[in-house]
């Protein structure tokens, strides 16, 4: 049985483009394109097991610490794991600081 996962996205404010890109993700997640992909960043010299969160080519964010943990380990060994767009999070108090949330699966194992 493959693992399934939700995690909100961490460190969107450190994006450049940030909050430009999850309103563009959030554009096309409403017309039903909930692509995203996870990179593994076995050098990062914050995190030895950081997984970054990609829109296309471009980071957007990372898995938070503890989901990272779990998961870098699997990915190392070979593990194939996937994400796609759960949610768009936007507060009604700061509608300049959206949030995104994902949902994490592996391949499945059974046999």
């Amino acid at each position: 049985m493959s693992l399934v996962l939700t995690a909100k996205v961490v460190g969107l404010t450190f994006g450049a483009e940030y909050p430009a890109n999850i309103y563009k993700i959030a554009k096309r997640f409403a017309m039903g394109d909930d692509s995203i992909t996870i990179v593994r960043e076995p050098n990062n010299e914050v995190d030895r097991n950081a997984i970054a969160v990609h829109d296309g080519e471009n980071p957007i964010g990372h898995i938070p610490r503890k989901i990272a943990e779990l998961l870098s380990p699997q990915i190392d060994a070979g593990v194939k794991w996937f994400a796609a767009v759960d949610s768009i999070i936007v507060s009604q108090e700061n509608v300049n600081q959206p949030g995104i949330k994902i949902t994490l699966w592996s391949e499945a194992n059974d046999e």
